[in-house]
């Protein structure tokens, strides 16, 4: 197996423009590496990690598309559920989603999410996510239906390797 490689986008970098971005995304499909990956953070001068990553799957064909690591839980279990789902759709087969609680309270004060909450929300969203795999029609579910994607939980607790 060939060695595999991946570029972090520099969306979290002051001043980085969104053709920057743009330029990373072609440059890292055209080139040598495997994937490109989004960090993820709420107070930061970054930009929003899936509107990120929705604009890397429409200008890549080939790399991989990575959260590192998404911070599932400050947002709403349904919004959540759709923009996976939609990333999904929009790079078939070419999204690992890495997804974690995260440690950094002033990110869930600016969400206005209670922190002691941040793991029942993930677990949720992961639950969220498995029913995604087989929708059955129903009007009141959200979609898309669940594509195939790789997920990867981060964390050194014991409520994260039982997720894992």
């Amino acid at each position: 197996m060939p060695n595999e490689i991946g570029v972090l986008l520099p969306n979290g970098v002051p001043g980085c423009s969104g053709e920057t971005i743009r330029a990373w995304c072609r440059l890292a499909d055209d080139g040598p590496f495997s994937s490109v990956g989004v960090a993820d953070r709420y107070v930061y001068v970054n930009t929003e990690t899936m509107m990120t990553l929705a604009a890397a799957a429409v200008l890549t064909s080939r790399v991989r598309l990575m959260s590192a690591a998404f911070l599932g839980p400050l947002r709403p279990v349904p919004l959540f559920a759709k923009q996976v789902a939609t990333l999904a759709a929009l790079a078939p087969g070419r999204v690992s989603l890495g997804v974690a609680i995260g440690n950094r309270t002033n990110d869930y004060d600016a969400a206005r999410i209670d922190w002691t909450r941040r793991g029942r929300i993930l677990d949720e969203q992961l639950a969220t996510l498995e029913a995604l795999r087989d929708l059955d029609g129903d009007d009141n579910q959200v979609g898309p239906q669940l594509g195939d994607i790789e997920i990867l939980i981060g964390g050194a607790s014991d409520p994260a390797l039982r997720r894992m």
